[in-house]
């Protein structure tokens, strides 16, 4: 069984001129998934409980968070789903190293990656990739 540590944070509103960040919760996952773990993205949808995370090894790990008076208290994981290449396939070998996530007000998903460098859109998180076009400063 794989065990990772999963910080979620907070962002204080205060009047500060510095955001402070606060820890919210800490919880441990796991999963026999030998593709777990190595969360680089995570987003939390506006509704506070749905969540999507991305890894390193290029899989999308949606899930579900509970939460008790505001405080997350547990997270219930659904199956992993491969990050899928423009011809609908499983992303393979340097290809897998996403990085960043960021989703659209339409839904829309873009991912980033490091090693090879692109940026690529998914309409869903099983609909085939589309690339953006190549930004030169990632030569």
């Amino acid at each position: 069984m794989i065990a990772r540590i999963f910080a979620l944070l907070l962002l204080a509103s205060t009047a500060q001129a510095q955001p402070e960040f606060i820890r919210d919760s800490v919880l441990t996952l796991r999963s026999d998934d030998p593709n777990f773990g190595g969360f680089s993205g995570i987003h939390v949808f506006e509704n506070g409980t749905d969540m999507l995370a991305i890894t390193d090894r290029g899989h999308f790990q949606p899930a579900q968070l509970t939460r008790t008076n505001g405080r997350i208290t547990g997270i219930t994981l659904a199956p992993m789903l491969p990050v899928l290449d423009t011809k609908g396939r499983a992303l393979d070998s340097n290809n897998t190293d996403s990085e960043g996530l960021a989703i659209a007000t339409d839904g829309t998903i873009f991912l980033s990656f490091e090693s090879n460098n692109r940026i690529m859109r998914h309409e869903t998180l099983t609909s085939a990739a589309e690339f953006l076009p190549k930004h030169p400063d990632f030569n």
